[in-house]
């Protein structure tokens, strides 16, 4: 069995992994930023994803992600009461 191609960090099977694509005009480099962007902008925060829009790289996309981040419960519970929960099974479906 041979092993999994590995791209910074990230194999080819993670939504991390630089796997550009265009979407409805806009430009993304991986699954990861598309999955935040829809997040934040379904949820009426356009700002943010704005910003997340305009990342062009993982460790920025990491600092943006204020819902997923492990080790943020008290802030991503905050949000979980918010407009990005109150709209995020809409976003699911």
């Amino acid at each position: 069995m041979s092993k999994i191609k590995v791209e910074n960090g990230y194999n080819l099977f993670s939504p991390r992994y630089k796997s550009p694509f265009k979407y409805k005009d806009k430009e993304f480099f991986n699954v990861y930023q598309f999955m935040l962007y829809c997040q934040t902008n379904n949820a009426g925060l356009k700002e943010e994803a704005t910003d997340i829009l305009n990342a062009r790289n993982n460790q920025r996309l990491y600092e943006l992600d204020k819902y997923n981040k492990k080790g943020l419960k008290g802030f991503r519970d905050s949000f979980k009461n918010g407009k990005l929960s109150e709209n995020l099974s809409e976003y699911l479906k």
